[in-house]
């Protein structure tokens, strides 16, 4: 009985220096997800996480076989499910706050496949996503202009939606992961892949929320000096004309050569002899019909 009152007293005395009630978690008004690109899972300099410094960056292979020991849709796979875990975790511990899921690159498809099968799910407006560089970007992704893929590494096409959250694709014009080509219109814009990859994709300045964004402004052009006129070839077919070597010799060189050089004639190449005359082809023999 001594126990028990002792146990009651215990629980009276923390309530009343407690006011009354347990203190409840604070939860911030944002808090943030940060998905990485390719290679770049928690790296101190992802895209990503300068978009979302202080975030919680999801565990994932974030890998393309074979540049990486995942297939890229194991990795999105992967990725997906820890996103919607982590996603599901915090909303749990604070309901009032917004989720905010910012992907690059691999992570943006990552992300954005996360929220689009949370909205199958249920409610997604506490959702606010930030998907730069997507490869299913709206019209123009790659996964969207180019059909297919390779196995292991398929394409999805345009996603369904995102039910009631706020999602935000970025994209630079000429970025090929999210900007891709219309190669069948233009295909001489297929030179223009690789120096857009390596110029651009990880071009996303913080602070930038725009859907689309310009391109850099390209090199100034380089105006080379005009090249003096060439002389004349010779005419191989026209009757031969008597003309001194230095018809065919450009002014620049005639000044370091003797005048003599200068003023030889070639003579007319000898007259060849006529080609003997073929035989007649032999007579085919008749069709059997």
């Amino acid at each position: 009985m001594r126990a028990v009152i002792v146990v009651i007293a215990t629980a009276a005395a923390y309530v009343i220096v407690n006011g009354g009630t347990a203190q409840a978690e604070v939860c911030p008004d944002t808090i943030s997800i940060a998905v990485d690109g390719t290679g770049s899972v928690n790296q101190p300099n992802s895209i990503a996480g300068h978009h979302a410094p202080d975030a919680i960056h999801v565990q994932y292979p974030g890998s393309i076989w074979p540049l990486g020991p995942y297939s890229y849709d194991q990795s999105v796979a992967m990725g997906v499910a820890e996103t919607k875990r982590v996603v599901r975790e915090q909303h749990s511990r604070c309901p009032a706050s917004t989720i905010r899921v910012v992907g690059h690159s691999q992570g943006s498809r990552v992300a954005g496949d996360a929220i689009e099968q949370l909205a199958t799910e249920g409610d997604t407006s506490y959702i606010h996503g930030d998907l730069y560089s997507d490869p299913r970007h709206v019209g123009t992704g790659i996964e969207i202009m180019v059909p297919l893929g390779l196995p292991g590494n398929r394409f999805m096409g345009e996603r369904s939606g995102f039910g009631n959250a706020d999602v935000n694709q970025v994209c630079i014009t000429g970025d090929p992961i999210c900007s891709w080509p219309d190669l069948v219109k233009e295909p001489l814009k297929a030179l223009d892949v690789i120096p857009g990859y390596l110029n651009l994709h990880g071009a996303y300045p913080v602070g930038v929320t725009n859907e689309v964004i310009a391109a850099p402004a390209p090199p100034p052009v380089v105006t080379l000096p005009e090249t003096p006129p060439l002389p004349p070839l010779p005419n191989l077919v026209e009757p031969y004309t008597p003309r001194p070597i230095s018809t065919y010799i450009p002014a620049e060189v005639q000044v370091v050569l003797p005048r003599e050089v200068l003023d030889w004639t070639p003579p007319p190449l000898p007259a060849l002899p006529p080609l003997p005359a073929l035989p007649p082809l032999p007579a085919l023999p008749p069709l059997p019909f």
